[in-house]
């Protein structure tokens, strides 16, 4: 669908979780040990979106330059 909308969308979606320790305790904040798994778990998710920015930046790029007629760019990565 976003493709036939022309709305630049990732091809993979990832998903990060923690593992829950006690699906059947409810509790306000969390636990210590997803404490200690949060700084990971948020720099998998920093680099994950950075690579999906980073691909959205190189389309675009190439579409301005397809469109502009600049053959000078270096071609974004993935285009033949």
């Amino acid at each position: 669908m976003a493709e036939h909308l022309a709305i630049l969308f990732a091809k993979t979606i990832k998903i990060l979780a923690c593992e829950v320790a006690d699906p059947y305790q409810i509790r306000e904040g969390l636990s210590e040990s997803v404490t200690q798994a949060l700084p990971a778990l948020v720099t998998r998710a920093r680099e994950a979106v950075g690579t999906w920015l980073s691909q959205m930046r190189c389309h675009a790029c190439a579409e301005r330059r397809d469109r502009e007629g600049d053959t000078e760019g270096p071609p974004a990565p993935g285009t033949p």
